[in-house]
């Protein structure tokens, strides 16, 4: 096997790679407040809410359950 030298980026270009996921929520604790989340309203303040909203910016597998289960609600409306 040939290596290959690795390309070079910009601090810019490599800082698309990068989301700040902070305050941290782990996969379950964003499963936990799942129904929470899609029953709640833009002003409502859960102090969880912004470590949820965090995580589903950097998460594509909970971003996807997310859409599924609006999707569901959506259709059973």
């Amino acid at each position: 096997m040939t290596s290959r030298p690795l390309p070079h980026l910009t601090d810019e270009q490599a800082q698309r790679f990068v989301v700040d996921a902070r305050p941290w929520m782990s996969c379950d604790e964003c499963f936990e407040h799942l129904d929470e989340y899609l029953d709640c309203s833009p002003t409502t303040d859960f102090e969880w809410l912004p470590a949820m909203t965090a995580h589903l910016t950097g998460c594509q597998v909970c971003r996807e359950e997310v859409e599924s289960m609006r999707l569901l609600l959506a259709d059973t409306n």
